[in-house]
């Protein structure tokens, strides 16, 4: 017999198997009427639906056949799977791969046998086959059973594709709820915390921030719920545009400022470009959520650069065409990913260190709703370039005409960066103004300096306003008043400005060029004040508050402060809400918190730096918590790493426990279990005991020290080893090296009588002697070398740092919960010693 060889995506595959849900589910009528009809179709006496697991095959529907399943080893639908094709053999008995089969040679007595790949139209991986079996062996099939068959397995693929995509639903919108239900909880006992303590008065600044914080999570949970709502009305063909008259740029702003309250948008060029005010006839409300559906899909999916919305308007003869464009410069999307991007609850990648961002909802509602404004939404994309987007509305409408106080009017802009650049200019000649750029503001004060020949009085060149970038002056040696040699010329500074320039004549600023409605506002006000002197600096800020997500680190020292002042803790999370909760909550317990945004930067940060506690996200982008756990837990055996997810899927979770973490912690999770996180932590963990350089000589006389480590088998933290009777409170793990005295094997087998782990081999010895050897930690732990003399850990480490054999015949054996009264146990040559208290 030629068992199934399996494929090199076999994991990949059943893990998309689980996501179905499928197996081990009740029969279902709709996969039993379809083995029955099979089975008339072709007069075989068997037909099933079968699945294949890791180590069995397992049948949905079955007609003719009463075992449920039978092993994968000897299953025909293994050779399906792993060919992804139809599988036809007339006589099994002459089949060299099948001659010997239990299933042939057997009660069963299989001869003939068709069977069709499931393959669920989400994924192409195959999950078993729809087959026909037969006890007598057959000459030839008639074409017109296997295209009958094939149709069939093509039904029973929807029928589980259906599946599929309701399990992701859940799975989804599950952690899409739940991250910001977890920001609204936490932000809301942080601010009745910080309402109830003393320091209440200094906190009215942070309380805003938490009540900021809330109404942005609810708002995101809000968008959720209707995203989900307009899609159920979208595809019951029940959704109706409201048309009226409504604003072009106020739509566009009104998009825009929401995208730019978004953390990652404070990293990025945002901005559009309108070049007439329009006034369209139709649907403005769904009109801007299609506009920020995809400003804010290029704001996740972009690191570095831009994101810019363009239109261009077009007149025709009985209507006006405006074209929408969002470009960024993101990571782009693959050719074979783009087929699913406008699929429900997908997104262009399916791994568990996928890009941040939401259900894959709103692809498809811009679709629909397009459609239903007799449109189409296009796009083009470069992996790691970027993409674009784009759309066309036809629509009645009416261009408005500049305002006369700017038209005609000559603005100088001054700015070093060529995006931000474009989009003043197209802001001033949208306002039919007459525009210069230039680069720096040394070539500026050429410009305004310069004279006609012959003439010391008349300018060269005549300016109404310089509008310059506010970064360019911040800093600047230059008086300002100096710059203003054209008496009465205003400046308008884009950008933060420093506190020195509060106050300085005819000097005006607005908080940024995205917006033009704040910049023309400005551009008008002074316009008409143009021959007044003495303009102190004003300020024109967009209407949407900007927020500071970029925390780096805190410690705060509040009621817990004692507890856990001398911890540190590294929080891993793309989300900037998670990790503005994580801080609050962390300096509320008094302890350090260093934050990372995803697996690849966390494992520098561990490398770089000794943490108490790791707290990893699972879904990341560039890497994800499983993998980063994985690397973690090898470098770094002792560094206790709680994983947090707000996912409910069984599979992931698996990944979870299985990837070495310590625990797994769901989101929304309160102040109460962080908490009880650190002090389970610090219950176990003897790493941190102090910080004196003095303490950490060489402990005291006598064969036993107190117990402690950062190992343990007896807390929440590690999964509990079964005690032993001999010794029911002691769990502890001894890191062995082979010795001349005793095998490693027997030295394990005594350790696990006593309920202990043991890791034997040298360089896991060594990996874990360097790292827990430094000044900054102090090892509560002894080892009995070959003469009988106790040493500590340290003093182990430098007493032979290069000499392996030296190392490698002592044990060391670390222990990791309050110890009981004084027990001494001998393993071979190693002796463990426990203190009484």
């Amino acid at each position: 017999m030629a068992p199934a060889r399996r494929r090199s995506d076999e994991a990949e595959r059943l893990e998309w198997l689980r996501k179905a849900a499928i197996l081990d589910t009740p029969q279902e009528k709709e996969y039993d009427d379809i083995t029955q009809m099979l089975c008339r179709i072709s007069g075989f006496p068997m037909a099933l639906v079968s699945l294949v697991d890791d180590t069995r095959q397992w049948f949905k529907a079955r007609t003719g056949l009463k075992v449920p399943e039978t092993s994968r080893v000897v299953s025909f639908c293994d050779h399906v799977v792993e060919n992804r094709k139809p599988l036809i053999v007339l006589n099994a008995e002459a089949h060299p791969s099948f001659c010997d089969n239990p299933l042939v040679t057997g009660e069963l007595g299989i001869r003939c046998y068709i069977g069709y790949p499931i393959i669920p139209s989400s994924t192409t991986h195959c999950f078993g086959s729809l087959c026909c079996i037969d006890t007598i062996a057959h000459e030839s099939i008639s074409e017109n059973l296997l295209e009958n068959t094939g149709a069939l397995a093509n039904i029973v693929s929807a029928l589980i594709d259906r599946n599929l995509k309701a399990s992701l639903f859940v799975a989804k919108i599950s952690h899409e709820l739940r991250t910001p239900l977890h920001g609204v909880l936490s932000f809301a006992s942080l601010l009745k915390q910080s309402l109830t303590s003393d320091q209440a008065i200094k906190t009215k600044s942070d309380q805003v921030g938490y009540v900021d914080n809330i109404a942005a999570c609810a708002d995101g949970n809000l968008r959720i719920v209707n995203d989900i709502l307009d899609l159920a009305k979208m595809q019951h063909h029940k959704l109706e545009l409201e048309i009226a008259d409504f604003d072009l740029r106020t739509c566009i702003e009104s998009a825009l400022a929401t995208v730019a309250a978004m953390p990652k948008a404070a990293k990025l060029h945002l901005g559009y470009l309108l070049p007439h005010d329009l006034t369209l006839k139709g649907d403005g409300n769904r009109l801007r959520q299609i506009l920020l559906n995809l400003l804010s899909n290029a704001v996740k999916f972009t690191k570095e650069g831009s994101v810019r919305l363009t239109c261009r308007v077009m007149n025709t003869e009985d209507a006006m065409q405006v074209q929408f464009l969002v470009a960024d410069t993101g990571v782009g999307i693959s050719p074979q990913d783009c087929k699913h991007l406008m699929q429900a609850f997908s997104q262009v990648t399916s791994s568990i260190s996928r890009q941040p961002g939401g259900t894959g909802l709103g692809l498809l509602i811009c679709r629909h709703l397009l459609n239903a404004m007799d449109s189409e939404l296009e796009f083009s994309s470069v992996p790691d370039k970027g993409s674009k987007f784009f759309f066309t509305l036809r629509s009645q409408g009416t261009v408005h005409l500049p305002p006369p106080e700017a038209k005609g009017k000559s603005a100088l802009i001054i700015d070093s960066g060529l995006g931000e650049t474009e989009i003043l200019r197209g802001h001033c000649e949208s306002l039919a103004m007459k525009v210069v750029s230039v680069r720096s503001v040394e070539v500026a004060q050429l410009l305004l300096t310069s004279r006609h020949e012959g003439t010391l009085r008349q300018p060269k060149y005549k300016f109404d306003v310089v509008l310059c970038a506010s970064t360019l002056l911040n800093g600047i040696d230059t008086d300002l008043h100096e710059l203003n040699i054209n008496a009465g010329l205003p400046w308008v500074l884009v950008g933060n400005v420093s506190d020195a320039m509060v106050g300085t004549t005819n000097v005006s600023h607005v908080t940024s060029s995205l917006l033009q409605t704040n910049l023309k506002d400005m551009l008008l006000t002074l316009f008409k004040q143009s021959g007044t002197d003495d303009r102190a600096l004003t300020d024109k800020a967009d209407p949407s508050p900007e927020k500071s997500c970029d925390v780096k680190s805190s410690n705060a020292h509040l009621d817990n402060a004692p507890q856990f002042a001398e911890m540190t803790v590294l929080s891993v999370d793309d989300v900037d809400m998670n990790q503005i909760i994580v801080q609050a909550f962390v300096a509320r317990l008094g302890a350090h918190v260093d934050v990372a945004a995803n697996g690849n930067e966390a494992i520098n940060a561990a490398r770089n730096k000794r943490y108490d506690l790791i707290l990893m996200d699972v879904v990341m982008p560039v890497m994800g918590g499983v993998e980063a756990t994985q690397i973690l837990k090898r470098e770094q055996p002792l560094t206790p790493v709680v994983m947090v997810t707000a996912s409910s899927d069984a599979s992931t979770l698996d990944k979870c426990r299985s990837s070495g973490a310590n625990h797994v912690m769901h989101k929304p999770f309160t102040f109460e279990a962080l908490a009880a996180q650190l002090k389970e932590v610090r219950k176990v963990s003897g790493l941190r005991v102090d910080n004196n350089p003095e303490r950490n000589s060489s402990p005291p006389a006598g064969d036993t020290v107190p117990a402690s480590s950062s190992v343990t088998n007896s807390s929440s933290l590690f999964p509990p080893a079964a005690p032993s009777p001999a010794a029911p409170a002691l769990h502890s793990c001894a890191l062995l090296s082979s010795s001349p005295a005793s095998s490693p094997l027997e030295t394990k087998k005594q350790l696990h009588a006593l309920g202990m782990t043991a890791l034997c081999h040298s360089t896991q010895f060594r990996r874990l002697l360097a790292p827990t050897c430094s000044t900054r930690h102090r090892v509560h732990a002894r080892c009995r070398q070959s003469d009988g003399h106790v040493c500590s850990l340290g003093q182990m480490y430098e007493s032979a740092p290069h000499d392996s054999n030296h190392i490698e015949e002592r044990a060391l054996c670390l222990y990791a919960s309050p110890p009981p009264p004084t027990h001494t146990y001998s393993a071979s040559s190693v002796t463990l010693g426990v203190p009484s208290h």
